[in-house]
């Protein structure tokens, strides 16, 4: 395993031989007995426990603020109370030391992490880091809507519908539209990582897109079928 790498992709893992393919996990969440969960797919169910140290949450965690010189927009809702200040202090308990600043908070959930996960790597209340989601959970919804209201491309064609029209068509057999669940996290390289999860077959069915300067491409396998059904 390769030194995690900030954001929400945690690990590369490559299978034995020769040319094999590089399977990559995303943190997903915390066990209670401090063992981080990775999936397949940000915001996944966790198949996947790394047991966890001290060392290994310092390498999870950046050392720099990472994008921008501070935290994205209003920090809270006029009904729940402001820090006093931008500062990593404004957001961690009086007498814990500091990990994260309120930037790095925002840029973990940006990338996928949850409010629980950014939790224990920033060493603070579950309450805290909500204080600082909303702007990001803003800005992903934007950008799921910009996915949906858009047509796929793969680099030989284009749809002519717009995807939520796809998804909407593609739907298993008892499922609603209600059911659907998208999450987005945005990559290292400023992408973001498009995820649709809806119960189907007995099982949390999963399909991922790429979002990149206004252009939507299918990420996975199921995510092309979806797309281009017609093969």
């Amino acid at each position: 395993m390769v030194a995690p790498a900030r954001g929400a992709v945690l690990a590369t893992v490559a299978a034995p031989g020769p040319g094999a393919a590089v399977i990559e996990l995303h943190l997903v969440g915390v066990a209670a007995d401090g063992a981080l969960l990775l999936d397949l797919e940000p915001g996944g169910e966790g198949r996947y426990r790394l047991p966890s140290d001290g060392r290994l949450r310092r390498l999870v965690a950046p050392d720099g603020a990472g994008e921008g010189s501070g935290p994205v927009g209003p920090p809270a809702p006029a009904s729940s109370p402001a820090p006093a200040s931008s500062g990593a202090a404004s957001v961690v308990p009086q007498g814990s030391e500091p990990r994260l600043t309120p930037a790095q908070i925002q840029q973990h959930l940006r990338r996928g992490l949850s409010a629980d996960v950014v939790a224990r790597l920033a060493g603070v209340e579950v309450a805290a880091v909500l204080r600082w989601a909303g702007p990001i959970a803003a800005e992903q919804h934007r950008v799921v809507q910009a996915v949906l209201d858009g047509p796929v491309e793969d680099g030989r064609r284009r749809t002519t519908r717009t995807l939520a029209v796809l998804v909407e068509r593609w739907l298993p057999d008892g499922s609603q539209a209600g059911q659907v669940r998208w999450r987005a996290a945005r990559r290292a390289d400023g992408a973001w990582r498009v995820a649709l999860q809806v119960p189907g077959r007995g099982r949390v069915l999963t399909a991922t897109w790429v979002h990149d300067e206004g252009h939507t491409s299918p990420a996975s396998a199921r995510a092309r079928a979806i797309s281009f059904p017609d093969g």
